[in-house]
């Protein structure tokens, strides 16, 4: 379909698959855009019950307790993870995607 779901897609399609270099950083800067965007659009629209969630469950901004209402615009490693722990599995799941958008959009394998 030519969709480019993030940065890691963009940048291996590049790499691997003749995706022409001179829109790669127009692409990179609007799959950003589009997720700050969203991001925006989601907390405007939702502002109030994130408030009224909040006042429910005696949540305060930036403690460690609001991590669960942060969580609806990033994800977060579970606790029990390191960094390098986080960083191995998000290599390893992006691994996986790019293995199916290359195997999916190859010509030459028959599907």
């Amino acid at each position: 379909s030519g969709g480019h779901l993030n940065p890691a897609v963009t940048i291996a399609l590049w790499l691997f698959a003749c995706f022409p270099k001179q829109k790669v950083l127009p692409y990179i800067i609007a799959q950003f855009a589009g997720a700050f965007g969203g991001a925006l659009l989601a907390y405007v629209l939702y502002s109030s019950l994130f408030t009224e969630f909040e006042t429910a469950h005696h949540m305060v901004r930036g403690s460690v307790e609001s991590l669960q209402l942060a969580s609806i615009f990033s994800t977060y490693p579970a606790a029990a993870l390191n960094v390098w722990q986080a960083a191995l599995v998000e290599v390893v799941i992006t691994s996986i995607l790019m293995g199916m958008i290359m195997a999916l959009t190859d010509d030459g394998n028959g599907i």
